[in-house]
């Protein structure tokens, strides 16, 4: 038992790192972007919304928010589409990277609407509108 989980063990040596989660790329390299971003407006527009003549500021850096979480979306999209060549030439196993490519091509169609869900999720919270769903 203990000379077949050695070979085992010598065998990923050799042929390198094994990316064993989907979910590891995800979270590593998808959803703490448009999370950061959506942190970023709050940082920004919270003090303004206590200043009545620059209230309409918040509005600018809500859509700025939009446009870089779209841009930052597309670039994630884009590697995450072309992740089987990539992780072929890191040495990953043929039946890792079929199941990984399908993975995150069908995670990266949420990704956008992610960053504007959170973006606006933040816009509403810098007025104070979301109450919790006990509240009456």
């Amino acid at each position: 038992m203990r000379s077949r989980v050695r070979k085992t063990i010598m065998k990923e040596r050799r042929s390198g790192p094994v990316l064993r989660t989907p979910c590891t790329c995800l979270t590593v390299a998808g959803y703490p972007l448009p999370l950061a971003l959506a942190a970023a407006f709050t940082t920004l527009s919270a003090p303004l919304y206590t200043q009545v003549e620059a209230r309409h500021h918040i509005g600018h850096i809500l859509q700025r928010t939009f446009l870089l979480s779209v841009i930052t979306s597309a670039i994630v999209m884009i590697f995450w589409w072309n992740i089987g060549p990539i992780l072929i030439a890191l040495k990953q196993p043929r039946d890792l990277v079929v199941g990984m490519k399908a993975y995150l091509r069908a995670a990266s169609l949420l990704l956008p609407a992610l960053g504007l869900v959170e973006s606006m999720k933040a816009y509403l919270q810098v007025q104070g509108e979301p109450e919790p769903a006990a509240h009456y």
